[in-house]
Parts: structure tokens; sequence; C-alpha cells
């Protein structure tokens, strides 16, 4: 074996048991995520009703989130989809809550005191907030290290060498086996795993790279020039107010993007204006990228944007939430990708394992046969 793959063999299997750990919680984590709205819709009564939010649904939503929680309480809502018949609610303290499409409060939790939103944590941040998250993104450049070390180590496969899946027995040797046939048979999904979820959580970097492959991938909203005053009688004195008329507002989303489906509100914040997301018709990401952004309480549109019509590097930047949870829209195929992303899921966590408990195992070693002394007569 020549010294560069020692080299590579010493790299791989250290990474590979500080990682280990981490990978098993974020394949089984992952694999279960996939199967979210499938839960809700067991869970939650109303969630498998089918609905497609309108200007007229999604102002009753907000409206009736501020009722219930107060307006400067709201921070966001995703609107209920074809997918889940739900509106699901974010607030400023990190609390959430599920409304039913007439506006009642149908669940409400604080941080991740229900099981998918404690799910998403751990996934996302090992339930260690900011730290874990970079814990996270590391991991998931650590994976890429050590799939590409997998690969240049095991490849090629040596005659008689077998490409098992699942360990025959608990030796080191049958563990190794099975930890390196999965990384062979899962490399191409372990390595979108890595890549997407490490993008996503070094955005700033991963950005400024996808900004390489044609246009900047900024999520700042373009300037746009504001339209001229308006004919007739001239407008009320501002009063202060920053209430929005989500009727009108939406109404003008959905009228600058009439194909497209109203996803997400934004409330307005400090030095931020109202945002509402809508998904366009051939948009991958489930809550869209097609955006308009208004002026709080004059609803006045500051800046509208499809997705499509966005720099490449950012239509690449936003084709990896998408890719990486498997959410690539609904039907038969989108099922099937549901399912292939959960089995490389649980192959990623048994990978992990059986690393792990081959590293653990001490190697058998036959010991050195001594040459026998005659005892002395």
């Amino acid at each position: 074996m020549t010294d560069g793959r020692l080299i590579l063999r010493f790299v791989h299997r250290w990474a590979g048991a500080f990682v280990s750990l981490v990978l098993v919680i974020l394949g089984l984590s992952g694999t279960l995520l996939v199967f979210k709205d499938d839960w809700l819709r067991a869970s939650l009564p109303g969630a498998g009703v089918p609905v497609t939010a309108d200007p007229a649904m999604a102002a009753d939503a907000a409206l009736a989130a501020e009722r219930a929680f107060g307006a400067g309480a709201v921070r966001s809502i995703v609107l209920a989809h074809p997918g889940l018949g739900l509106h699901t609610v974010a607030l400023a303290d990190g609390s959430g809550a599920y409304l039913a499409p007439g506006g009642a409060v149908v669940d409400r939790w604080t941080g991740n005191g229900r099981p998918e939103a404690w799910l998403f944590d751990l996934h996302h941040r090992l339930l260690s907030g900011e730290t874990g998250e970079v814990v996270v993104g590391a991991t998931g450049l650590a994976l890429v290290v050590l799939a590409l070390t997998g690969l240049v180590i095991t490849l090629p496969l040596r005659p008689g060498q077998l490409l098992a899946l699942w360990p025959a027995t608990r030796t080191r040797r049958d563990l190794l086996a099975a930890h390196r046939g999965l990384g062979l048979v899962l490399a191409g999904p372990l390595l979108v795993f890595a890549l997407s979820g490490a993008a996503m959580v070094f955005d700033g970097p991963a950005r400024a790279w996808a900004g390489l492959l044609g246009g900047p991938a900024s999520s700042v909203p373009p300037p746009v020039t504001p339209p001229g005053p308006p004919s007739g009688p001239a407008p009320a004195p501002d009063t202060g107010s920053t209430a929005t008329d989500w009727r009108v507002a939406l109404t003008m989303a959905q009228a600058l993007h009439p194909g497209a489906q109203l996803r997400v509100l934004v409330w307005p914040g400090a030095g931020r204006p109202l945002q509402i997301r809508l998904r366009g018709p051939d948009e991958w990401h489930p809550n869209g990228r097609t955006t308009v952004w208004l002026e709080p309480g004059s609803d006045r549109v500051l800046a509208s944007r499809a997705a499509a019509a966005a720099p490449l590097g950012e239509q690449w930047y936003n084709a990896l939430y998408p890719i990486h949870a498997a959410r690539l829209g609904s039907g038969i195929g989108a099922r099937a990708v549901d399912f292939v992303w959960a089995g490389a899921g649980l192959g990623l966590a048994a990978s992990g394992l059986f690393g792990l408990w081959a590293f653990l195992v001490r190697p058998q070693r036959n010991p050195r046969k001594r040459p026998q002394v005659a005892a002395a007569g």
C-alpha cells in the first residue's frame, strides 16, 4: 500500500470515529423528517384536508393569528397547502402554533414542544442552538471527506471481494465490510446530503460559491423604481399606523404573480419590509422563492421578483433545501423520492454505526509463537 493510501486510511478512520455518532443521529432524524407531513396528517384534526390558499383565505389566516396571539407577536405564517390543511404560525418568542383555515387554534407549543419540532431541532442543531448548528455543518463537510476518501480506499474492488450491506457477524472484519458496502452504494446520496446540508448552514460562503456559477446568490431584495403618485384625491396623512390591510396586500401579490401559489407571510420588523412568498408553477422549493416586498402600513410594493428571474447562482442555492429534504413536489414521483431518501438516511445511520462499532473493536492479532525452551533437568 502506498504512503498516500495509508494517510487516507488514517484520516478516514480517525475522522470517521469522531463524526460517526453525529451521522447516526442525522441519518435517523432526517429519515423521520421525510415523513413529517404524514405524521401531522395522522395526528392533527383537519391536517389531511387538501387546501389551496387564495388571498381571502390567507388574509383571514393572518388576521386570525393576530387576534389569537397579538399582531406584534406573530413572526410568520406558512400557509396551508394541498399536502397539509393547517397554517403553521411562528411567533417571535420562538413558540409556534397550528391554525385551521377557519382561524381556530388546533395546537400550540413552546420551543421544541411538539415531536416534529423536537426532531427538526435535533437534526438541524443537535438541540444545542447555534453551536449545534455549526457542528452539524462541520459534520456535513467531514462526511464529504469521508465519502471521497472511502471511495479512494475501496475502489477498485479486489477479485472475490463481496459487497456486503449488513454484517454477517459482529466481528470487526464483517462490520467494516458492511460499512464499506453501504458507503459504496450510497456514496451519491450521501454526498448530496452532506454538501446541501453544509451549504445551508454556512450560507454566506455557499452563496458566494453559487454566485460563481452565474450571478450573485443574494437574498437581498432587488432595487426597483418606486411607483409614481396615484391619480385622484390626495391620500390621507400618515398617522404612523403600521397595520397591514392583508386582503389588499395579498391580492396585489397574487396579481403580480398570477400563476403562483401563496405560501408564506412574513411580518415586518425593524428595518424589514412586509414579505409575501409565493411558489411558482416550476419551483422546487415547497414554500416558494417568488417574493413580493411591501412597505408596512401603506401596502406599497417595494420590490417583486419571480424565482425564475433570479440570478442563476441564487436559483442553484434555492434548490438546495428541496433536494436535501426530498421536497420536490407531489405525486407518485415525489413519493418515490421520499422513500429513496429515507432509505439513504437509514443507510447513513447504519454505515456510521458499523464504522464506529468497528473502530471500537480491537483487531484480532495472532500472538507470535515463542520458541519453547527445554526446562533444565
